[in-house]
């Protein structure tokens, strides 16, 4: 299974200290080339603290370069396009990904997957989402659905 990440994600797993669950991720990560520039070329020249650690993250991961002269947006659809499924929290792009037959996920799906397979326990996937809530990466409501898909 190949899965397309997107800015969203990686940002929402740097915010909450969840980087390392891309090292174990029981998929192909692919990245488009402008998540990798967001998330890490354009971080690091703005000084932001977690871009290092993004690059490392990312850094075992294919990067796929995007249709000349396509937006951000459309560089990580026609990548996800490839790959069939999009690992986002932006819901405007989840929902034209859906619209389109690519398969949707949220970083608190992700989360709920990984304890699904035993690549989580229970216990640290529920500390994982409300990690991700105190960041501010998902909502109230997402937050209480998620734990209960944990029950």
């Amino acid at each position: 299974m190949d899965v397309t990440i997107d800015s969203s994600t990686v940002i929402s797993l740097a915010w909450a200290g969840l980087l390392r669950l891309l090292a174990d991720a029981p998929f192909t990560v692919t990245v488009p080339q402008v998540v990798q520039h967001e998330t890490v070329t354009d971080a690091l020249a703005a000084g932001h603290a977690d871009a290092a650690a993004i690059q490392a993250a990312l850094a075992p991961f294919r990067t796929v370069t995007a249709p000349e002269g396509a937006t951000a947006d459309e560089a990580v659809l026609a990548t996800a396009h490839l790959t069939g499924i999009l690992l986002s929290n932006d819901a405007a792009l989840g929902r034209r990904a859906a619209n389109s037959g690519i398969t949707w996920l949220r970083t608190a799906d992700m989360v709920v997957l990984y304890a699904r397979l035993g690549l989580l326990a229970r216990r640290d996937a529920a500390g994982a989402l409300d990690a991700l809530h105190a960041a501010g990466r998902i909502t109230a409501d997402l937050l209480s659905a998620s734990l209960e898909e944990l029950s």
